[in-house]
């Protein structure tokens, strides 16, 4: 905020004040929720591949494609901003990149390797030249989850990707903690735009106008999200019973947050997804080049 612009889009609001390009009303989400599949997933294709799984002896673990881990959602919802206050740490939590045993990795050289991998409702996923490639639409929150179903619970998942040149403000991505199904699955994203702005989003539940997201916490990335390679990092740990997470956010190795959430965790463990923030206003496409799961709790 500022009493007078301090550059290209800066804008004036009512109260006489000039905000930055990030906080306009038209980067936020729409107030209405388009509704994707069901709660049991999309249609299974019927096809089957095994993949390897680091962390485990060396053992294969045999997929289904189109129902790996949590279900694909498509999410909008009105976003409300809460500020949590920071915890205390536990054991497998640190304000430290990188930490952990890796337990999934992927590259992207086997368009095998588990993926979904089709072009459905708005979004298409593909392999193409060793890349991961979304190309999503509309004002959604589009996820595509990570072929390891074996749940964590303290897990660390990071993303390296590029965002086209040609992508709107409101455009980005990032990755996801997910646990449970349904109306009892809980949510976390960690995403930055393309304007710079970078937050950590809670979501329970099917999504629905009735269920908003709550941003958690939210700044300006101390890196630009564009056509250079970018790795967003979020870490979700466990604790006090099932009824509070330690979240941590990383941007290219820096610590962006680290904080609490308290709300009811179902499921048994953390799952992983890649999530791809797209906007009406301008054609985007998610280029992903490696993504990494750790369990973080040794």
């Amino acid at each position: 905020m500022s009493d007078a612009s301090q550059g290209p889009g800066w804008w004036i609001a009512s109260d006489g004040k000039w905000y930055p390009p990030h906080l306009h009303p038209s980067l936020q989400p729409s107030p209405s929720w388009a509704p994707g599949w069901s709660a049991t997933g999309p249609t299974p294709t019927g096809t089957t591949q095994d993949i390897h799984v680091q962390g485990t002896k060396g053992r294969r673990r045999t997929v289904v494609i189109g129902t790996i881990g949590s279900v694909v959602l498509l999410i909008v919802g009105l976003i409300v901003g809460v500020d949590l206050a920071r915890g205390s740490r536990t054991n497998g939590t640190s304000a430290t990149a990188n930490l952990g045993t890796v337990v999934f990795s992927d590259n992207f050289s086997d368009p095998l390797s588990g993926w979904f991998n089709a072009s459905t409702r708005g979004v298409s996923y593909s392999y193409s030249h060793g890349m991961y490639v979304i190309v999503p639409t509309g004002n959604i929150h589009w996820f595509s989850p990570a072929p390891f179903t074996q749940p964590v619970q303290a897990m660390s998942v990071a993303v390296t990707a590029t965002e086209s040149a040609s992508a709107p403000l409101g455009a980005g991505f990032g990755v996801v903690c997910t646990r449970g199904s349904g109306t009892a699955q809980t949510r976390f994203e960690f995403l930055e735009l393309v304007s710079g702005l970078w937050f950590i989003e809670e979501n329970t539940g099917v999504p629905s106008v009735s269920r908003p997201a709550h941003i958690l916490k939210q700044g300006i990335a101390p890196t630009p999200l564009g056509t250079t390679e970018t790795t967003i990092e979020g870490a979700c740990v466990s604790q006090s019973a099932g009824r509070t997470t330690h979240l941590d956010m990383f941007i290219d190795g820096t610590s962006v947050a680290d904080l609490d959430a308290v709300t009811p965790l179902p499921g048994s463990g953390w799952l992983s997804a890649i999530v791809a923030d797209s906007r009406e206003s301008g054609r985007s496409t998610v280029s992903v080049r490696h993504f990494e799961e750790r369990d973080i709790s040794g």
